[in-house]
């Protein structure tokens, strides 16, 4: 009786768990189909010409990323860059990079992260969505990590008044 309960249970257990979405799936932008980041963060009281001149010297001073500027619009206080940096999955290293995007106005900004590709060692670059990059998984958790970390360390310098004064 009870090995007769037991395995049905465990079949129900064993769908549910694997019908569920993965923790670590990644933004997806509807209208693109890319992966994608972005989110828009208030400071009261700051004006444009500072938030963009803090995200200048954030860019400027990243540690453990590489970004080059692509685009500084300093009239409509924009700025974007391609950034990269280096992960390592199961023994293996690989290079991420992502556009980066700043657009500031009076009192709050928008940051969008977005063209995500991968390239391991010696080999072709992928984007995010292809179907072949595989670890998936392994990837998705190591960029949720990074990126988490990358926008906290910007959101940091860019609310820290007079941090676009520093060199």
């Amino acid at each position: 009786v009870m090995r007769t309960f037991l395995f049905p249970a465990a079949l129900v257990l064993a769908f549910s768990l694997a019908s569920r979405p993965s923790a670590a799936q990644l933004p997806v932008d509807a209208a693109t189909g890319k992966t994608t980041f972005t989110d828009v963060v208030t400071l009261e009281g700051a004006t444009a010409a500072q938030l963009f001149a803090r995200g200048q010297q954030w860019l400027k001073g990243l540690v453990g990323y590489k970004a080059i500027i692509k685009k500084e619009a300093k009239v409509k206080f924009e700025i974007a860059a391609q950034v990269t940096y280096t992960i390592f999955i199961a023994g293996k290293e690989a290079v991420v990079d992502f556009m980066c995007t700043l657009q500031c106005k009076d009192g709050r900004y928008k940051y969008t992260y977005t063209n995500f590709y991968l390239t391991w060692t010696g080999k072709t670059r992928e984007a995010y969505e292809s179907t072949t990059l595989v670890p998936k998984r392994d990837i998705w958790e190591s960029t949720s990590t990074k990126i988490k970390n990358f926008s906290d360390k910007m959101k940091a310098v860019i609310a820290a008044p007079g941090s676009e004064e520093k060199s």
